[in-house]
């Protein structure tokens, strides 16, 4: 019967140590797949695990006056995380217009803080996938644009 005891606590004890073990290794996994993405994007501020950069819109300032304090930092393309999606934003029209020809930059994946920050009544460019209504929001805010510069 001892002997019966000694072997339960001992499988119970290998099960919780694989347990603790793997979930270590997927955690540092996860991390290293993190910082593996990180290096090969543009440069950015520095995100908060599950939040991103969510954080840097605590401050009472409009989210334009955020993004353009880390366009005078990290320049005109930067990476910014919402949440563990990282978004590349372009801060220069000259870099945005170059951007919106191509068809490469054209598609948007789905994300939950898009569907917050597009209400799906009101979609804009931003976050529009591309197809029919992308293209017509972009004649509009390029000629919005075109409007503005001239």
């Amino acid at each position: 019967m001892i002997l019966l005891t000694n072997m339960m606590s001992l499988l119970v004890t290998d099960i919780r140590t694989s347990i603790i073990t793997l979930t270590i290794g997927y955690i540092v996994y996860k991390l290293a797949k993190f910082y593996y993405l990180r290096s090969k994007l543009p440069p950015g501020p520095h995100p908060v695990p599950l939040m991103g950069n969510l954080l840097l819109f605590k401050s009472k300032d409009h989210w334009d006056v955020v993004f353009r304090q880390l366009a005078k930092k990290y320049g005109p393309v930067f990476t910014f995380w919402f949440g563990t999606t990282p978004q590349l934003i372009i801060t220069d029209t000259e870099m945005a217009r170059e951007a919106f020809r191509k068809n490469d930059m054209a598609g948007r994946p789905e994300s939950y803080f898009g569907a917050i920050l597009s209400n799906e009544k009101y979609k804009d460019v931003a976050f529009t996938d591309y197809g029919h209504t992308w293209e017509a929001l972009r004649r509009v805010s390029h000629s919005a644009l075109q409007y503005v510069l001239n």
